[in-house]
This record gives C-alpha cells, structure tokens and sequence, in this order.
C-alpha cells in the first residue's frame, strides 16, 4: 500500500512538472529576436520618461511606437506576449536573453556618452575657431578682407586725417562765416 502511494505522488509529480515545462509553440519569437525587442523597448521606456508627459498621454506615445517595434519585427504583441510568458518558464533561456540585452544596453549607453563628448569638442573647437579667426568684410574694392571692420574704420579715419589739416582757432575766426556763428576778439 504505502508502495502504491509513492508510485502514485512519483507519477502525479512527474505529470506536474512535465506540464509546466512548456514546449517551444511555432508563435515563439528566437531567443535574438527576442533580446532585440526587449533591447528596443527599455530605450523607447527611457525615451518616453524623458518627456515628462502625463502617465495617460505617457502611456499612448509608449503603446503607438512599441507597436513600430513589433511591426519592424513581424509580430504582433500578442506572439511577443506568448513568446515572453514561454521563455519565463525557462529561467536559464531568459538569463541569457537578458544578458545580451544588458551588455547592448551597455554598448549603447557607451556610444551615446562618446557621441556627447564629441559634439561638446566639436562645439569648443567650433567656438575656439570663431574667436581666433575676424570676420570677412568688403573692403572699398569689393572684395573679402580678413580685416575686421573696427580696423578698416580706423584706417579710412586716418586717410580722411591725412588729407584735412587740423583746424585751429584762428582758423574758425578768419572765415567770415564762423565770424557770424561765433563772434571772436576782432583785429
């Protein structure tokens, strides 16, 4: 008797495990496909968040371009749905799968901050060019000069200097119509 109840737990226990080991459908998704979507999707939730939108509005900009993700795949959200309940029953399969997506997270995030770093050397040597080089102008003639316009001003004062002698004020007297403006001692 007490061998029967044995034999009877050994075989019911075997029935249970056997159905919770769930066999691969033809609706699973692979195991890369699989980790690319899941890849797609924790960028989309952390580009979501970014917008500091409300958690409705949040929820429908999620839900639209989550559904790009599965269209750029082939699936539908139901196959990806199936697909994720099956590879939990498997523990190891969902280890590894989350492996891959943590190391392109990684990846990414590298590439990302390399790319920031880059663009603000871009922006210090763009800024850096700027002061370093004047401005273009045209020059009496028409054509380009590196000379910035402050230095074309000063020069085209000196030449006008350079032609009209500095008048002083016997000068303004002797002119008959300064005289009228600004009567003077008389000789």
């Amino acid at each position: 008797m007490r061998h029967k109840i044995i034999f009877s737990l050994a075989v019911l226990t075997l029935t249970f495990l056997n159905a919770c080991k769930r066999d691969k459908g033809e609706n699973v998704i692979s195991k890369s496909t699989m980790s690319e979507i899941l890849v797609e999707q924790h960028v989309l939730e952390s580009k979501v968040l970014l917008l500091k939108l409300r958690t409705d509005s949040m929820t429908k900009v999620y839900n639209t371009l989550e559904k790009e993700i599965f269209d750029k795949h082939g699936i539908d959200k139901a196959q990806y749905e199936e697909s994720y309940q099956y590879y939990m029953t498997q523990p190891e399969v969902m280890d590894k799968i989350y492996e891959i997506v943590v190391d392109s997270l990684n990846v990414l995030d590298q590439q990302a901050t390399l790319d920031e770093e880059e663009e603000k050397r871009r922006e210090r040597e763009e800024k850096a060019a700027k002061k370093n080089k004047p401005d273009k102008v045209l020059d009496s003639l028409g054509q380009e000069s590196d000379k910035d316009s402050l230095h074309l001003q000063s020069a085209m004062d000196s030449i006008k200097m350079s032609r009209v002698r500095p008048l002083d004020r016997r000068d303004s007297l002797r002119k008959e119509e300064l005289k009228k403006i600004a009567p003077g001692p008389t000789n």
